[in-house]
């Protein structure tokens, strides 16, 4: 490389794994994590760790998770498995310069070209959508666009308060009014039932329970996860499973029971209160909309309730770039009807 940089492409774990995570902790950067290669490993991804040098200083780089298939390889051979991005590229100390996002995207096109994939998916999950790789060479690509909603915990709370919606500090207040409780030991079976109930009438919409406590587990286990749960007497109204790195929290996933206390207004307040004063700077609501236009339950339900807590937005997108495109759209029947990737 140039400018005295050296590149390492580490398949499993990176060089220095201690050098790496403190990159991450650095921008708060979850997905990028070793800690996360477990979580992914649910769904038979591997991970390949390219990272960028200079001497014995790790200046960033990004973690791809590749697909092969294992089961039936002389039938699934020809679709070539895929290569995924979750999360940005990490840099501690404001970003990657260009010409370093630059080669890590060449890098990127290498693995891409020895690999051979249906297809290279990026996944945006906090506000640096230009620390998405973007390979030059594909037949086709996908975009969604999407915003990533944020409340600003660098506040006090009255300012926290003041910022919210007129509506949910109604829905609040009944809340407290009705003695609801708030605890952070919930378990992943409380959830899951929470979320079955929650998709009642879309079942196939609801995440998958098994990786839902795979993955809290995982977290759990190195203390980047907890329960939330809102309870009337001994009844649980919601949870939500929140995840914490670096400075930063997300929500990552909720559930409701029917109710008309205000729990889940009362939750996501709640929480935002302990976590600003356990030192977070920012709570990760996830998705929101930037179509004005969309009026499913995306963009007129869950959008609108995620904005009224007075959050912050960046948009940011998921891509698909497409180097097969009869096996991908193959892959994603077969995904669609069996539930899996």
């Amino acid at each position: 490389m140039n400018g005295g940089y050296i590149f390492h492409e580490s398949p499993g774990r990176p060089t220095d794994s201690a050098a790496w995570n403190d990159q991450c902790s650095c921008c708060s950067n979850l997905h990028q994590t070793t800690f996360f290669d477990e979580v992914q490993a649910f769904f038979g991804q591997r991970p390949v760790y390219l990272e960028v040098w200079n001497g014995n200083v790790l200046l960033g780089g990004v973690k791809l998770y590749v697909y092969q298939p294992k089961r039936c390889r002389f039938l699934l051979k020809p679709f070539g498995g895929y290569v995924l991005q979750a999360g940005e590229a990490i840099s501690c100390g404001g970003g990657l310069k260009d010409d370093v996002i630059a080669a890590l995207n060449n890098n990127t096109e290498a693995l891409l070209r020895k690999l051979r994939p249906m297809f290279f998916r990026a996944y945006g999950y906090y506000d640096h959508p230009g620390l998405l790789m973007a390979p030059a060479r594909s037949k086709t690509a996908d975009t969604f666009e999407f915003g990533n909603a944020w409340i600003d915990l660098n506040r006090d709370e009255a300012s926290l308060w003041d910022g919210i919606h007129e509506h949910h500090r109604r829905q609040i207040r009944k809340a407290e009014n009705a003695g609801l409780a708030l605890t952070d030991d919930g378990d992943d079976a409380s959830l899951n039932r929470l979320l079955a109930e929650t998709y009642g009438l879309n079942p196939q919409q609801q995440p998958n329970p098994a990786f839902v406590s795979h993955f809290f587990r995982c977290m759990a286990a190195v203390r980047m996860a907890r329960i939330f749960v809102v309870s009337e007497g001994t009844k649980p109204l919601s949870a939500a499973c929140v995840t914490t790195f670096g400075t930063s929290a997300a929500y990552a996933f909720g559930g409701n029971t029917r109710n008309n206390a205000g729990a889940s207004h009362y939750l996501h307040w709640k929480v935002a209160c302990i976590l600003r004063k356990e030192g977070f700077m920012r709570y990760y609501l996830g998705q929101v909309s930037v179509n004005a236009a969309e009026n499913d339950k995306f963009g007129a339900g869950i959008s609108p309730f995620k904005r009224r807590f007075g959050v912050c937005e960046t948009v940011n997108y998921r891509k698909t770039y497409i180097f097969k495109p009869v096996s991908a759209g193959i892959w994603n029947q077969l995904t669609r009807l069996t539930g899996k990737r």
